[in-house]
């Protein structure tokens, strides 16, 4: 997974990890979910790779791979183990968290757990916006610009390809083959779910709100009526 980024001057302190909002060209700032003085703040660019003092220049991972970003998240009790497959969000009061921020707070999807290492995926997404139109031009998941003729953006392009390729390298336990459906799952919020059970590209059906697994139709019968027995 190739990674983009970019050097920016900050004129907040930031922690690794933090994610920044770009305020004009070349100067970046601490990001957050809540700050209705400023509502650019949720409009993340990226995270910082090391910590950085106000007036600094700082390494931003716009997308790609960031090794062991896990480190710099408050956790709590959970391990990083039990994190795989997660996702991370911006903070109300900025930084990384795993829990998804509840209302007035803007929805900023950070990233994606994808090692037991506490490797994260970076790929910024407002989840706030609830946008169902594709316009010309735009990424099929996130409505960032496409990549040359694709239907898809550059970091959407490589998330799925990093999903593909870890599919097949890894041994491809059951627990494995659902962990990778569930993420690419998470990734296509707005497009059509793969089947949990058969990886049929048709599992429209979501039992339960809480639930990460979607299901074919025929799956679903066939559980349900396992469920009845």
């Amino acid at each position: 997974m190739k990674n983009i980024k970019m050097s920016w001057r900050t004129i907040d302190a930031l922690g690794t990890g933090d994610p920044v909002y770009i305020i004009d060209p070349g100067t970046c700032g601490r990001a957050m979910a809540h700050c209705p003085e400023n509502p650019m703040k949720h409009m993340v660019m990226g995270v910082a790779e090391c910590d950085a003092f106000a007036d600094d220049t700082v390494s931003v991972v716009v997308s790609g791979m960031f090794p062991g970003l896990l480190n710099y998240v408050d956790t709590g009790d959970r391990t990083q183990e039990s994190l795989l497959g997660e996702r991370l969000f911006l903070g109300e009061d900025g930084g990384l968290t795993i829990k998804e921020p509840s209302l007035p707070a803007t929805v900023v999807l950070i990233g994606y757990v994808i090692t037991g290492r506490g490797d994260v995926s970076i790929h910024p997404m407002d989840l706030s916006a609830k946008r169902t139109e594709v316009l010309e031009g735009q990424c099929k998941f996130c409505r960032r610009p496409i990549h040359e003729n694709s239907l898809y953006c550059y970091a959407c392009i490589q998330m799925m390809d990093h999903v593909n390729r870890v599919a097949r390298e890894q041994p491809m336990s059951e627990e494995f083959r659902k962990w990778t459906v569930r993420t690419y799952n998470k990734m296509t919020f707005r497009l059509e779910k793969v089947c949990t059970e058969c990886n049929a590209r048709d599992g429209t059906v979501r039992p339960d709100a809480d639930e990460l697994d979607w299901y074919c139709e025929s799956c679903a019968m066939e559980l349900s009526g396992n469920d009845e027995d």
